[in-house]
């Protein structure tokens, strides 16, 4: 969770300085990303199609992020929808 906090330093010519402090939390990796539950896709072909990436030689953390999640989620609606899918 993103904490921070400000604190008013000083006024000269109008001008004001201002700290701020950011906590920007445990930082977490993402190390595993499974698909399960699908009967008509296998594995392979949904998981082309995501850009949650998890943790590998290439990329040290994973790439997470909730909108990266939501359209994940959209991309494979979609390709159930294209394939006839309600």
């Amino acid at each position: 969770m993103l904490r921070w906090t400000s604190h008013r330093q000083k006024v000269v010519d109008g001008k004001t300085d201002i700290d701020y402090a950011v906590d920007l939390g445990i930082r977490h990796r993402l190390v595993a990303v499974t698909v399960s539950g699908n009967k008509f896709f296998d594995s392979k072909t949904i998981r082309e199609r995501m850009a949650i990436v998890p943790r590998s030689f290439e990329v040290r953390r994973g790439r997470y992020s909730e909108a990266l999640a939501a359209r994940d989620k959209s991309v494979i609606e979609d390709l159930y929808r294209s394939n006839g899918f309600p």
